[in-house]
């Protein structure tokens, strides 16, 4: 009985593994290809990327509000920026402070001719002052969570300054 828990734990841990290197192959591969340029609607692939992730917003008690300042069209790498998005989505929900009643994730877009600003807000624990410059290093991780290994954030940062964006984070701890 022991040994096939140690096994469930090992397989699960090397499917976990198996993801975060897939994850890698695929920025290492976005790297190395052209930029396909494409129009996109902001509000609507946040959208969809929310959608995607219904299952752990129902089951932590997650309320998520997407705001945006409307409909323009924005051009851009439409995979690489739906990781982007994803990434930082993903953190704001799985970073939760599991103690609070209402835990909430906010996603403001604000898009201006050719520009677009999308801010991700939560009410988590937030991070310590001191961590917060080692946040984008790769395999920096503040707190493991199962599944973490610390490269999203990293992505996130490569990928936004190849699309000639910026990525920035503000976070109180407490």
């Amino acid at each position: 009985e022991l040994a096939c828990r140690y096994l469930g734990t090992i397989e699960s841990t090397v499917s976990k593994l198996n993801l975060t290197v897939t994850e890698l192959e695929k920025f290492l591969i976005s790297c190395q290809s052209r930029v396909a340029i494409a129009t996109t609607d902001v509000a609507k692939l946040v959208d969809e990327i929310v959608r995607h992730h219904r299952r752990r917003i129902r089951a932590a008690k997650i309320n998520v509000l997407i705001s945006s300042d409307g409909s323009i069209p924005f051009h851009t790498d439409i995979i690489t920026f739906r990781t982007i998005l994803s990434h930082l989505i993903a953190n704001a929900l799985l970073y939760q402070d599991k103690k609070k009643a209402h835990k909430t994730v906010l996603v403001t877009i604000t898009m201006k001719e050719n520009h677009c600003k999308v801010e991700v807000k939560d009410n988590g624990k937030g991070i310590h002052a001191d961590l917060l410059p080692h946040i984008f290093d790769l395999f920096f991780n503040r707190k493991p969570a199962p599944g973490t290994y610390g490269v999203g954030l990293y992505i996130c940062r490569q990928q936004t300054l190849s699309l000639g964006g910026s990525l920035s984070v503000t976070s109180t701890y407490g």
